[in-house]
């Protein structure tokens, strides 16, 4: 009887070892494909955020205001192996906002063209530098609830979404890249994110700080990333300038981006 116990207690164990095995396996598969071609999966411009719309601040009436600018970015990003990436890109847009007593709701397009130096190490050679361009478009909204008191603007909660394409010789190269391991590059992408923000009145003008979390989904094979953008701007009745901060969990990047936006007659 005790033989028994201990056989069967024996078997359970060596069940659960294979399981875990298993288990332990699948994991790391899934680790090693994710990450270590994180730096392949993504696309050039990885920004919840790709146009930074104007916000004016409300002034006793509502209005709807239009702009063109641009914008150009810097991100450097490294991958598994250590090695360092830079991105490029500039960017032009057109966007209009309506601004209300208690909300506002912007929209707009945009087009971009950019380029990746690539540092890769090979045997052969320590550093193999390739630089691979890319080029895309698309279009961007939010609304965001507004609080408006005498000398400041407080924007608490917000929704904004994105769709973008993109295409190119880097999208070639990921191709190439991804195929050996049975994966398909993406160049459709959506970004979610919910924003807030402030703005501080002055005499003719304004500052204000604007936030937003959320992910960027690359479609249609369904690669997740999570990010976070923040800006901080000045607007005048003719003109807004910002910096803006951005980055995503997995590409672990940082983007540096300077812009404008120019009102419209």
């Amino acid at each position: 009887m005790y033989f028994c116990k201990v056989k069967q207690l024996t078997t359970k164990l060596l069940l659960m070892k294979r399981y875990f095995k298993s288990l332990i396996l699948i994991v790391m598969t899934v680790f090693l494909v994710t990450f270590s071609s994180c730096s392949t999966f993504f696309i050039g411009n990885s920004n919840i955020e790709p146009v930074v719309f104007v916000k004016p601040v409300y002034r006793d009436s509502a209005s709807i205001t239009s702009y063109v600018g641009g914008k150009f970015n810097r991100s450097e990003f490294m991958n598994p192996y250590s090695d360092m990436h830079t991105n490029y890109f500039g960017q032009l847009n057109w966007s209009q906002t309506q601004t209300e007593k208690y909300f506002n709701l912007s929209y707009g397009a945009f087009g971009y063209y950019g380029q990746i130096t690539l540092n890769q190490y090979e045997s052969s050679e320590p550093f193999d530098i390739t630089n691979k361009g890319y080029f895309g478009g698309g279009v961007s909204a939010d609304i965001q609830l507004n609080l408006p008191f005498e000398n400041v603007n407080i924007r608490p909660i917000g929704i904004r979404g994105s769709l973008l394409y993109e295409d190119g010789e880097f999208a070639k190269y990921k191709k190439q890249n991804l195929e050996a391991i049975g994966f398909f590059p993406d160049k459709i992408a959506m970004t979610f994110s919910q924003t807030a923000g402030i703005d501080f009145k002055l005499k003719r003008s304004s500052i204000g700080d604007n936030v937003s979390v959320g992910s960027i989904l690359k479609m249609p094979r369904s690669i997740i990333d999570m990010g976070y953008s923040t800006n901080v701007n000045y607007t005048t009745s003719k003109f807004n300038i910002f910096i803006q901060n951005s980055g995503m969990l997995f590409m672990s990047n940082n983007d540096l981006i300077v812009g404008f936006n120019y009102r419209l007659p």
